[in-house]
């Protein structure tokens, strides 16, 4: 992933509360943060929903020189050195359990799944050959990239078992080529199946696990001690002093949403359960039709907390997903088992949306921290 600082959005107005956060605003519409944030242009990318971590980066790069500047200040701060190293670390898992999120993002979707689309024409068509051999060197690519990745796992060993149960794949792409058998080629799909079916799972397991385990609140409030006591120093540069004192408000502002973000996916997962077990009654009983109680029974707990949980996204997705969530609650109790299924598929296919918006968002600000630990690593290094 790139280390690029994402830019600021200028001349944006103040934030405008909302029923669970903070919408920011500007020329091209409103973005709802969840949880409690405050502050200003938390976020910088309006689709994609990227949070500013620069203005942190660059405090901490501010601070970096103050500690260069004061000797005094540096000796105050080697007793926050282990705290540095923790929050650093931690955020380097963070990273990389996006990247590894990423790479196999690619994997399925530019190997695994157009391979799937070529294999029916296979061996006849030589259109083909050449796209089974374009996505033979696009998979070694990506084999070797998690391999590098996997290097820097929280457990290497581990992740270096299920990528080394992949090295076959690009042979035995090779193979089906050289002998034009399609049998061959399905097995090299299906060994690619099983490892898709059980790592991205997993891996963002690990990722919101991670998240929620980061002390960024530790940090934030460690560095506001610090700068309650850079006014006992007059001495210092005044302008470094100011970035530094920006990034720590910004600091707050990103724990608080990182915070947000991991509640809001805990509770999206809880409801993904359990409208996986009603959607495989609701379509037994619909089949049948038998009046849908376990739909019944659940509703009025499902419809609290997913109300409650839509609020924290953008409007327009989620005013739809609040219309399919009405539709069914007003049909609830007199419509046919036929209709009331319908109904209920339409609002679980906008809950499972407005899930997959919060796991990405949640990925990408886990990605985008990676910048605020560099900096962090610099710190450390200045400490000695």
């Amino acid at each position: 992933m790139s280390d690029e600082k994402p830019s600021t959005t200028d001349g944006a107005p103040p934030p405008k509360p909302t029923a669970s956060g903070v919408s920011f605003q500007n020329t091209q519409g409103d973005i709802a943060v969840a949880g409690d944030v405050v502050g200003r242009d938390k976020i910088t990318h309006l689709t994609q929903n990227y949070y500013v971590v620069g203005q942190v980066a660059e405090g901490l790069q501010a601070l970096n020189g103050l500690i260069q500047q004061n000797e005094t200040l540096r000796g105050e701060l080697r007793s926050l050195r282990d705290q540095f190293h923790d929050v650093s670390r931690e955020i380097n898992q963070l990273s990389n359990y996006k990247e590894m999120h990423d790479l196999l993002h690619q994997l399925e979707f530019e190997c695994y799944k157009v391979l799937v689309q070529t294999a029916p024409r296979f061996p006849a068509d030589r259109l083909a050959h050449r796209e089974v051999r374009q996505y033979r060197i696009k998979l070694q690519r990506l084999l070797t990239d998690l391999g590098e990745a996997a290097r820097q796992a929280v457990d290497p060993d581990f992740e270096q078992q299920w990528i080394d149960d992949l090295a076959d794949v690009p042979g035995q792409l090779d193979s089906a080529l050289a002998a034009n058998e399609r049998d061959r080629l399905d097995d090299a799909i299906q060994q690619l199946k099983i490892e898709l079916d059980v790592q991205p799972a997993r891996i963002n397991n690990e990722l919101v696990g991670a998240a929620g385990a980061l002390r960024l609140p530790d940090l934030a409030q460690a560095l506001a001690e610090v700068r309650a006591k850079l006014s006992e120093a007059p001495s210092l540069d005044a302008a470094r002093v100011q970035v530094f004192q920006t990034g720590v408000d910004e600091l707050a502002h990103v724990s608080a949403a990182l915070t947000a973000l991991v509640r809001d996916h805990n509770g999206w997962q809880d409801v993904e359960v359990r409208l996986r077990r009603i959607e495989a009654l609701v379509l037994v009983d619909a089949h049948a039709g038998q009046d849908l109680r376990e739909l019944k029974r659940a509703w009025p707990k499902l419809k609290e907390k997913t109300q409650a949980l839509s609020q924290s996204r953008a409007e327009g997705f989620r005013d739809a997903f609040l219309a399919a969530s009405a539709a069914l609650d007003t049909q609830l109790a007199t419509a046919l088992p036929e209709v009331l299924s319908e109904l209920f598929l339409d609002y679980r296919a906008y809950a499972g949306e407005l899930f997959v918006q919060v796991d990405v968002d949640l990925r990408d600000l886990c990605g985008d921290l990676r910048v605020i630990g560099e900096k962090l690593a610099e710190t450390l290094r200045m400490l000695g």
